[in-house]
């Protein structure tokens, strides 16, 4: 096994301590429930109370009789239960507080019927006299039980463990690429132990190695999912192996437990996908672009619907790029775009999952050959249709 010279640490990876410690922020959480219609519930809103971050305590307090608990709401928090109330996000720090307060007394206590909502507490937050009180972290619907990000975690490390050893699982490092807040999380874990040296590249020891992504929702906004990841040494590139992605998990009718056994599950699926990846990514380097460049190109960012600034990034890096381009170069400069700081989640998630469309689809170009040849990059799951030769153009 070869490792290449740059330390991982160099490159802002971040160990599993530092992943866990920005995992536990948001847990343990203890959900709480009552049911719209009281007429008995109250609201506050103090001026300025949406000027934080969206973790930060609010100006913002709930006050349920049914709980008999008066409660401070985060910034985030707060604006979820406008939204529930179906007062549009924008909306909610546009207008006075006075009205923000009025109307969703009304809906609390008409609009929603006898709707069962949710709020998740963590920690303690201040109420308007100064006293502590329980601080709400997350406003969702009755029935969301939450998935603990560090048991999904501790779950794919152990089939790591499974898999290769205990030493590739205790050696394992989270991409930096890492997004972690109460409706969204994705991280990507990295096996240095499971890699492989690319060889033609122009570069000494390009090594990748095979890596697990998962995302999931605390509150339950998005669902739960898996797939193969690699990763590129030299230029932390990575790309997501989507051609072998397991259906996301399902909450209707499941617990928690179900979905960390779904993970278990899944994680050994994907690393058996990954059988061979390392194969493809080699024979990028034999596969010749020039002089369908620019085609290629254009075809991969329709089909990923990447904005025009990313794409301009993408055809800089290949601009740089000297000698005989190939699959290989074009991959990689799709890929490094999404190591640029400021991305948002959504532009990194498109430019990952192109570099790992192009690992399957290297093969499945329109070589000019074919009837109406355009040489064009072909869809994923394309199959040559049976021509009738015998039919007239």
């Amino acid at each position: 096994m070869t490792y290449p010279a740059v330390p991982l640490t160099a490159m802002n990876m971040l160990t599993l301590p530092q992943a866990r410690e920005r995992l536990g922020k948001t847990e343990p959480m203890g959900g709480v429930t009552f049911a719209a219609g009281d007429t008995g519930i109250r609201v506050r809103y103090d001026k300025g109370w949406g000027d934080g971050e969206l973790t930060d305590p609010a100006a913002a307090w709930i006050t349920v009789p049914e709980l008999d608990q008066a409660y401070q709401m985060t910034f985030q928090a707060a604006r979820q239960l406008g939204s529930t109330c179906r007062v549009p996000e924008d909306l909610q720090t546009s207008w006075s507080t006075e009205v923000q307060q009025h109307a969703l007394t009304w809906f609390l206590h008409e609009g929603l019927g006898d709707r069962k909502l949710q709020l998740f507490v963590s920690g303690a937050g201040e109420g308007p006299d100064g006293d502590e009180v329980p601080l709400v972290v997350a406003q969702t619907r009755g029935s969301v039980q939450p998935f603990s990000n560090l048991v999904l975690l501790d779950t794919v490390l152990d089939r790591i463990a499974a898999k290769f050893s205990v030493a590739a699982a205790g050696a394992a490092m989270v991409d930096y690429k890492f997004e972690h807040d109460l409706a969204h999380t994705g991280v990507r874990v990295v096996v240095p132990h499971a890699q492989q040296v690319i060889t033609g590249t122009g570069e000494a020891d390009d090594a990748w190695c095979l890596g697990i992504e998962f995302t999931n929702s605390c509150i339950g906004l998005k669902p739960t999912t898996v797939c193969g990841y690699v990763f590129r040494y030299i230029c932390t590139n990575g790309a997501r192996d989507l051609a072998n992605r397991p259906r996301p998990f399902s909450r209707r009718g499941t617990s928690p437990p179900d979905a960390y056994a779904w993970m278990a599950e899944q994680v050994d699926e994907v690393f058996e996908s990954l059988d061979g990846i390392f194969g493809h990514i080699q024979g990028l380097t034999d596969v010749a672009v020039v002089p369908d460049v620019a085609t290629v190109l254009r075809d991969l960012f329709k089909q990923f619907g990447i904005p025009k600034a990313r794409a301009l990034a993408v055809i800089e890096t290949m601009a740089d790029t000297g000698g005989d381009i190939t699959m290989y170069d074009l991959w990689n400069a799709v890929t490094v775009a999404a190591n640029m700081a400021g991305l948002k989640r959504r532009s990194v998630d498109q430019l990952l999952a192109a570099g790992g469309h192009i690992i399957h689809a290297v093969g499945a170009r329109c070589t000019g050959q074919l009837r109406h040849g355009c040489r064009r990059m072909l869809p994923a799951g394309w199959t040559e249709p049976d021509y009738d030769t015998g039919a007239e153009d």
